[in-house]
């Protein structure tokens, strides 16, 4: 389903989303704040939250185009890789690595991300759920890329009575613009909604996390 949606020309996706092709929420400041402005905010937003610092090393599941990547790794200084399962979007990605300067620090892998493995741990990631993207316990989770003490930002999107998941006659799959004018009635009507989430592997049963989220703000 990935691969159905994201590989489009990226052409299309151009006609309703930023320039960095973000798929998920922005937050907007003002109502009538500019739609770019408020998908930087939310990206910065997201390294705040995972408290990132120059020589992390940062995956992101789900890394759509890489412009999360690409910013966390241009503004906070990480070592990012980006995992996706569209051929697409990571030739898309790496162009957008290239044109950043940041063919050093930044890397595209093409993977689903239940089977991404790396040699060295990471110190946080980011990942998407949504709509043909739920995990499945028999399969490696990312998890188990992250340090002790690493956080992981995720966003789960769905609808109830089963959040995630898209239904559709067996052997068919949803066409891109039914699951947009879906999602758009599932928001109007309040029936879908989208949950942000930050989790920490522990480390002793130590989260590692300030008591606070003071530094958030700052």
């Amino acid at each position: 389903m990935v691969a159905y949606t994201c590989d489009l020309p990226g052409g299309f996706y151009h006609l309703f989303l930023d320039k960095n092709l973000q798929y998920t929420c922005g937050y907007f400041a003002r109502p009538d704040e500019d739609f770019d402005a408020a998908q930087g905010r939310k990206m910065d937003d997201i390294c705040r939250k995972l408290r990132l610092k120059p020589g992390d090393r940062f995956v992101d599941f789900g890394c759509g185009w890489g412009g999360l990547l690409v910013y966390a790794a241009k503004h906070y200084g990480v070592e990012a890789v980006g995992v996706t399962l569209s051929g697409a979007q990571a030739k898309r990605a790496e162009r957008t690595v290239a044109e950043a300067g940041l063919a050093g620090r930044a890397r595209i892998v093409l993977s689903d991300y239940r089977d991404f493995r790396a040699q060295e741990a990471f110190d946080a990631g980011a990942g998407e759920r949504g709509p043909g993207r739920a995990g499945n316990p028999g399969r490696g989770e990312p998890a188990g890329t992250l340090r002790p003490h690493a956080g992981e930002l995720g966003a789960a999107a769905g609808s109830e009575p089963r959040p995630g998941v898209v239904s559709g006659r067996r052997g068919e799959l949803p066409r891109l613009p039914h699951l947009h004018a879906g999602a758009t009635l599932g928001f109007r009507y309040g029936t879908y909604g989208l949950n942000q989430c930050l989790v920490v592997r522990p480390d002793g049963g130590r989260a590692g996390l300030p008591l606070t989220r003071a530094d958030w703000y700052r």
